[in-house]
């Protein structure tokens, strides 16, 4: 590739270059001449900080979070186990309701992981029960048992939850 400068047109060809084009360039030897222009320049530098923003922007993020089990002691609308997972940048419930079963496959995950020797089709509440036995906590007002787990989950850049690490 020859480039042909602003400076060195004034000097070789004896003529100025128009005020749009940054320098003159042809891709071999016997070649036509081509302008490249600062549209041209402000394109690509565009399009390599909008490459830039788009990785730091759909970045993924490793945090601590925690498994927290507990079952809500109240009268008949309520009552039953519930999990969640619980950051500092969010909660999600895996089995409320079903606009919260967006991560309904993490529970299995769970159940298989931590599985305190029971038969893997066992019924949720005899595994809910037993993680509050294996790992408690105080009981809260109408939370009672409760457990939780520490570990790991990986969140993208808008706190949704992407993955947990057990």
């Amino acid at each position: 590739m020859t480039i042909m400068t602003r400076e060195g047109a004034r000097t070789w060809w004896k003529e100025e270059l128009p005020k749009n084009v940054i320098h003159m360039y042809k891709d071999d030897f016997g070649g036509e001449w081509k302008e490249y222009t600062y549209a041209e320049r402000n394109a690509e530098r565009k399009k390599k900080q909008d490459a830039i923003i788009r990785e730091k922007r759909y970045c993924h993020k490793r945090v601590p979070c925690f498994i927290h089990v507990f079952k809500l002691n109240t009268d008949w609308f309520f009552d039953g186990w519930y999990i969640m997972i619980i950051t500092i940048h969010g909660k999600w419930y895996l089995n409320w309701k079903e606009v919260y079963r967006q991560h309904k496959e993490f529970l299995p995950r769970i159940k298989q992981h931590l599985n305190f020797g029971l038969l893997p089709f066992t019924d949720d509440e005899i595994w809910f029960a037993e993680f509050c036995k294996t790992y408690p906590m105080r009981p809260k007002g109408i939370q009672k048992p409760r457990g939780k787990y520490l570990t790991h989950c990986v969140i993208d850049s808008w706190n949704n939850l992407i993955e947990i690490e057990i």
